[in-house]
């Protein structure tokens, strides 16, 4: 079945762009389409193009025409992409597109800047039951906007006179040298942090634990401190806890219920959500939103699997949890009872993924069939 062609198209109260993507993304979204559009009628599901076959041929892996659906879609779902070292780029475009100054720039992070989609919020629920919600920034930090002006294969002057670099350059050159600048706002961190307040607020929850590394990134830890101070004084009802990223990471394989809410920079967050994500069960089954003024995109964490790709093995669980958070997101209705009825379908089968994507899709199928 496709996009176009599914029982949703006859429903069209929401737009949802769509994007399969590589590797995995396509068998499971063929999979998932039939429960996408029995849990949720009304939306109107058009899938779209991205990912590595189009830089290959293309030298951009978001199609122009995957920008016009997703600007106008109420909300996109994206299900696994490739992406890949810049010489391992350069090498797999198409040949008359090499040498010719492209320069490959992750999907995923393009979407993030052109929609300004600058909370990652990736929900977790422990095997106990205890839930925790790491709230990444998404536009700032060490995964700043341009790929060429944040992770620079040149360094200014005076960085060669770092004593460290200079030892470096004892034996080599500056192009021997590469310097990642970590980029923080104030009114990045004062969003990112009202949006963690809201979340808390919401779940019932008094506090914020914000991690990060102000005692030796003295300057950027300074706009955290500010900015903390200033969304403290907007939610006097959320506490704000400063606290060091290593650890926060410690604490939560020791003792992960002492967090509800974490806030932290894009690469903190990053590597912090992967660690609440292991203590839930694993990548495979957890989802992400990433949203903002403009927009909301919501994914699987997950890779795109290469070396189980067409081999009809991949757990679609996070997929779908993707689906839901979408629902939940869009808020109507219709959206709500669709996400009650598609987590309730999964609580029900939660145990029966057997390494066969489509056979689990369709035993959720059937559960929704019973219980719609």
């Amino acid at each position: 079945m496709s996009p176009s062609d599914s029982p949703s198209s006859t429903h069209p109260d929401r737009h949802i762009a769509l994007l399969p993507g590589d590797g995995i993304g396509p068998e499971i979204t063929n999979a998932c389409l039939p429960v996408l559009t029995a849990a949720f009628p009304h939306w109107r599901i058009t899938a779209h193009g991205i990912g590595w076959s189009h830089w290959c041929a293309d030298g951009d892996p978001v199609p122009a025409e995957t920008w016009d659906a997703v600007t106008a879609a109420d909300a996109t779902l994206m299900v696994a992409i490739t992406s890949k070292p810049a010489a391992t780029a350069e090498a797999e475009l198409a040949e008359d597109l090499r040498g010719t100054g492209l320069v490959y720039r992750s999907p995923i992070l393009q979407l993030r800047k052109s929609l300004d989609l600058f909370a990652n919020i990736r929900p977790v629920t422990l095997p106990g039951g205890h839930r925790i919600t790491v709230v990444r920034e998404n536009t700032e930090g060490l995964y700043s906007h341009d790929v060429r002006g944040s992770d620079l294969g040149g360094v200014y002057d005076h960085i060669a006179e770092d004593p460290t670099v200079r030892e470096t350059l004892k034996e080599g050159s500056l192009n021997d040298v590469a310097v990642s600048l970590r980029v923080s706002t104030l009114h990045g961190w004062r969003r990112l942090l009202r949006s963690a307040a809201e979340i808390a607020i919401r779940e019932g929850l008094d506090s914020v634990t914000v991690a990060d590394k102000p005692n030796v990134l003295q300057a950027s830890g300074d706009i955290v401190v500010r900015a903390i101070e200033q969304v403290s004084a907007e939610h006097p009802q959320v506490t704000f806890e400063l606290a060091n990223i290593d650890v926060v990471a410690m604490n939560l394989v020791t003792g992960p219920e002492r967090y509800g809410i974490i806030a932290a920079e894009n690469v903190f967050g990053d590597i912090l959500s992967d660690i609440t994500a292991g203590l839930g069960g694993g990548l495979g089954v957890v989802a992400a939103a990433n949203v903002g003024k403009r927009g909301a995109l919501f994914e699987p964490v997950h890779g795109s699997a290469p070396d189980i790709a067409g081999t009809g093995t991949a757990d679609p669980t996070a997929f779908l949890r993707a689906a839901i958070m979408c629902a939940e997101h869009l808020g109507a209705p219709a959206d709500l009872a669709g996400a009650q009825l598609l987590t309730d379908a999964l609580d029900r089968t939660k145990h029966s993924f057997t390494g066969s994507t489509a056979f689990f899709a369709e035993t959720i199928g059937e559960s929704l069939q019973q219980k719609g």
